[in-house]
């Protein structure tokens, strides 16, 4: 017999030795019997014909049983919840901005103030129009 190998719980391996195996070997054909023809018992066995039936119906079944576990498995969709109100914040002053050390914010923010006039007193001058763009049109 093979080695059994064991494996620890720490990860250590060791084999086990494998036992012995004594197997005797006789002859079920009778010894009244001097030539034997052992090709009639396995044409009793085999079929006449041959039809794809059953391996066409195992086929199907095992198809029609995949799409049922399938079916029975899938989960509905779940109902969406409604999302809660945003609360929108107070907006937060310049002079905090400036006092914070974000002078770039302040300025950021008076340019998309800016921009957004801009794009509603000139609609030439929309929201997307780069600098440069924007003061050739303003001067055209």
């Amino acid at each position: 017999m093979p080695p059994l190998w064991r494996l620890g719980p720490d990860g250590s391996a060791d084999s086990i030795a494998g036992g012995t195996a004594t197997v005797r070997v006789a002859s079920v054909i009778p010894d009244s019997v001097p030539n034997p023809d052992t090709s009639t018992g396995a044409r009793a066995l085999r079929l006449s014909r041959r039809t794809p039936l059953p391996a066409l119906a195992g086929l199907l079944l095992s198809a029609g049983m995949l799409v049922g576990v399938v079916a029975w498995r899938r989960r509905a969709p779940r109902a969406r919840r409604p999302a809660p109100d945003l609360e929108i914040d107070a907006e937060v002053g310049d002079t905090r901005w400036v006092a914070a050390g974000e002078p770039r914010a302040v300025a950021a923010r008076a340019f998309h103030l800016l921009r957004g006039a801009l794009a509603r007193a000139v609609p030439e001058a929309h929201g997307a129009l780069s600098t440069t763009s924007a003061s050739r049109s303003s001067s055209a």
